[in-house]
């Protein structure tokens, strides 16, 4: 989901060759005394959560604590490849990941809901609708909740790429296949209206060999 693979776009932070821990095990607080001598403290104190830690949600009885993004996003630290992260405050960050996680959320749970509307008791659409939910599986199981694979244009819009634009297309492609079955009935909003000729997706889960 993160580092992408074949045929899959990677996270922009991928590309940027930030690891794991330099977002979950970030930087975050700082020593009482300098860690260097003659030098002033500096953040340099790891966090051990592997939760992403945001500004604003560090305990008030914290001191001089930080969030995750700060460290590259307010430092502005020289990234691997000699690109410098786009300076962006606290409040920017946290605005950043909640419209990422909130049109996911809306996305999955706009399939979901779709899905549970479906009647069919054929075996072929209980099959379709599990895959569907495979998918969505894999999205949640991510954790990220689209963080790691998506982006938000300068107009606010959200832009699912990568792995997890694969299994949200996939899901789609399964519950509006299951909701042509017969006696399916399905209602609520489509997620992505999908071409009447569309095959069955192979392989049949996202981030699976061939997708």
């Amino acid at each position: 989901m993160y580092a992408g693979g074949p045929n899959l776009q990677s996270s922009q932070h991928a590309d940027q060759a930030v690891e794991c821990v330099d977002c979950h095990m970030g930087a975050v607080g700082q020593r009482m005394t300098a860690t260097i001598p003659g030098k002033a403290a500096a953040y340099d104190v790891s966090f051990h959560g592997m939760s992403i830690a945001y500004a604003g949600s560090v305990p008030a009885t914290v001191p001089d604590a930080r969030g995750s993004c700060e460290v590259c996003h307010t430092d502005l630290r020289i990234m691997s490849n000699g690109t410098t992260p786009p300076h962006k405050t606290a409040a920017e960050l946290l605005d950043y990941v909640r419209k990422i996680q909130d049109w996911t959320k809306t996305a999955v749970m706009k399939m979901q809901a779709r899905a549970g509307t479906n009647k069919s008791t054929d075996p072929k659409t209980i099959l379709q609708l599990n895959n569907a939910q495979a998918n969505l599986n894999a999205i949640l199981m991510d954790g990220s909740m689209g963080v790691h694979n998506s982006r938000v244009s300068q107009n606010n819009v959200v832009s699912p790429q990568g792995g997890i634009e694969a299994c949200l297309r996939i899901a789609n492609i399964w519950v509006e296949l299951a909701c042509r079955q017969p006696g399916a009935s399905c209602t609520g909003d489509i997620f992505n209206p999908v071409d009447a000729q569309v095959a069955e997706p192979n392989p049949a889960v996202c981030l699976t060999p061939g997708n």
